[in-house]
C-alpha cells in the first residue's frame, strides 16, 4: 500500500503529462523493484524536482529500510517453531552474541553486499531489532524499575564519556 500510495504521489507531483508520466519505464518498475526489497529504486524520473538538490526525486526515502527489516523478520522466524522456555530465552542472546562479532569483523574487514544490502549494516541494524524482540522474549519490558534504569542512563553516559559507545549502544 505504501509503494502504490508513493507511485501515485509521484504521478500527482510528475513535471509534465499525466500520460506522459506512464509512458516511462521507470513508472512501471517502481512498485517490482521495491516489491523485491534488494534493489530499491527511490525515483520517477520527472517526479517531485522542486525538492532540495539533496532529495531531488525522491519518493520514498526509507525504502532502504525494509529489505533490513524483512530479513529481520525471518532471521526471529526459527523463534515461533522454538517453544521450550530454555531455548527461548538462550536463542536472542546468542543471536545478539553472533551480530556482535559480525559487527567486530566488520570494523576489521570488508564485509560482502548482497543486492543494496550491506551486511555490515544488516548486523547493525539488526542487533538493535535483535535486542528488542530478545527483551521482548525475556519479558524484560513488563518489569522495568527505576533502579534500572538510572543504572543503564548511568552506563550509556559512562560509555560515552569513555568513547566506548559503541560496545553498549546495543
Amino acid at each position: 500500500l505504501a509503494l502504490l500510495f508513493s507511485w501515485a504521489l509521484a504521478w500527482l507531483h510528475f513535471n509534465g503529462p499525466g500520460l506522459q508520466f506512464l509512458a516511462q519505464a521507470d513508472s512501471w518498475t517502481f512498485i517490482p523493484r521495491n516489491m523485491l526489497l534488494l534493489w530499491p529504486q527511490y525515483s520517477i524520473e520527472g517526479s517531485f524536482q522542486q525538492l532540495p538538490a539533496a532529495h531531488r526525486g525522491e519518493i520514498n526515502g526509507s525504502l532502504w529500510t525494509l529489505g533490513y527489516e524483512w530479513l529481520m523478520y525471518l532471521c526471529i522466524l526459527p523463534m515461533y517453531w522454538i517453544r521450550t522456555a530454555a531455548w527461548r530465552k538462550a536463542i536472542p542472546v546468542l543471536i545478539i552474541l553472533l551480530l556482535l562479532a559480525l559487527l567486530y569483523t566488520d570494523n576489521h574487514l570488508r564485509l560482502p553486499q548482497w543486492g543494496s544490502i550491506q551486511l555490515s549494516k544488516l548486523t547493525s541494524l539488526g542487533t538493535y531489532f535483535l535486542a528488542g524482540a530478545s527483551l521482548h522474549l525475556l519479558g524484560i519490558g513488563n518489569r522495568i524499575s527505576w533502579y534500572s534504569i538510572l543504572i543503564t542512563t548511568g552506563l550509556l553516559v559512562a560509555a560515552i564519556w569513555l568513547h566506548q559507545y559503541f560496545i553498549l549502544q546495543y
